[in-house]
């Protein structure tokens, strides 16, 4: 199966940045990266499959599994149970989605900040983003002329809304989804599995995770 560590979080609770430290442990092999704004974006074994919204033929997509000497580390959107059906023998750590109104209020504002309002640096990687946020619909011609400029996710949102790429459209788009938000990971520790919360993350307080993983390595 390869030696395979997931993590497994909520948008814009800090995953990709998580799955580049832990890469750095000893055992691990070290995943590959680059910063978009003040976004981390990750180049990881599975090709981003476990970011996109869920494929229920995910299993058909799987390249062949990695080696067993090292670690992968994989930043994933899927919840530990699914990939589990797969991977049982992979280790994971899930970032606790925020429960307090202080907490959900930070992370409405992470990610206004670090998803809407940053911008990827290429146009395929513009192209993707449009096309993982419409659910697989692809640009048409005036929406490509769009997204060859180096224009921000939120006026991305705004092209996929069919409404003008402007700060005022943004926000209300932004506002709209926010108001909708609920948090949904609420997990405990396992055999192969460690959590931490959002807000031990946001604080640096990754020690725990660290120092399972290499016990349990």
């Amino acid at each position: 199966m390869g030696k395979i560590i997931f993590v497994c979080y909520e948008h814009g609770t800090g995953g990709e940045g998580l799955s580049v430290a832990i890469s750095g442990l000893p055992f691990c092999v070290d995943l590959r990266h680059e910063k978009h704004g003040d976004r981390i974006w990750t180049y990881d074994y599975f090709n981003k499959l476990f970011l996109k919204n869920f494929d229920p033929t995910w299993k058909d997509k799987l390249p062949e599994p990695p080696g067993e000497s090292t670690y992968v580390v994989v930043p994933s959107h899927y919840r530990p149970e699914i990939l589990k059906e797969e991977f049982p023998t992979a280790l994971y750590v899930v970032i606790n989605s925020p429960h307090t109104k202080p907490s959900k209020d930070n992370l409405i504002q992470r990610i206004f900040k670090q998803v809407w309002s940053t911008s990827h640096n290429t146009l395929a990687q513009r192209i993707g983003y449009f096309i993982q946020n419409t659910g697989g619909t692809k640009p048409n011609r005036q929406q490509l002329k769009a997204l060859d400029k180096n224009i921000s996710n939120g006026e991305i949102q705004c092209l996929i809304n069919h409404v003008d790429p402007n700060p005022a459209n943004t926000k209300m788009l932004f506002d709209k989804w926010s108001n909708n938000y609920e948090a949904c990971l609420k997990y405990v520790d396992d055999d192969n599995l460690v959590t931490i919360t959002y807000e031990d993350l946001l604080e640096g307080k990754t020690q725990k995770i660290m120092q399972w993983l290499t016990i349990n390595q």
